[in-house]
């Protein structure tokens, strides 16, 4: 059922990156059991109407990051990820690219430079070395509909952690 849920949704927009699938699809279950994800339903039951739907409404524009997001954020400030962010129909208006981050019970909203055309810049502020950073991105278009990324935020975000001085010399992925 899951499968079919999301080959419907794929079908509805191709451009859906796989995080933001995922994100579309825990974020419309209908929850059973004890609140939130557990052991016996998971996230719930699929609805596959609500993934669909969902899916059409994120058309309009789509998120790339070119170099990845990073999962280590330097403490002393100035990370960067670099965006692009296009739409078929749709514009992005740059004066409203913003980049939230939610970290030590509060939230701080930062505007993203525009590098020209569909790429932007989001640099990070500095921050407390050691501390769990949860961020996300918004963008209004010149339509005046705002566009998350992850698909679902404020609810789910991306994160990563204000370390310094490590330097990964070996990785593997089993």
């Amino acid at each position: 059922h899951v499968n079919g849920a999301v080959a419907l949704a794929f079908q509805a927009n191709p451009d859906l990156e796989v995080e933001a699938m995922k994100a579309i699809v825990y974020s419309t279950a209908t929850d059973l059991g004890t609140s939130g994800k557990d052991n016996d339903y998971g996230h719930g039951m699929i609805d596959c109407v609500s993934i669909v739907e969902s899916a059409l409404e994120t058309v309009s524009l789509s998120w790339n990051f070119p170099d990845g997001r990073p999962e280590w954020l330097e403490p002393s400030g100035g990370e960067e990820i670099m965006i692009t962010i296009s739409g078929n129909d749709v514009t992005p208006d740059p004066a409203t690219a913003m980049l939230h981050i939610v970290a030590a019970g509060g939230t701080l909203e930062l505007p993203m430079n525009h590098e020209g055309g569909d790429t932007y810049k989001a640099i990070f502020p500095e921050l407390e070395c050691g501390l769990m950073v949860d961020y996300y991105f918004s963008v209004e278009s010149t339509e005046g509909d705002v566009s998350y990324s992850p698909f679902s935020a404020p609810l789910v975000t991306w994160s990563g952690e204000a370390w310094s001085g490590s330097v990964v010399s070996f990785t593997d992925d089993f």
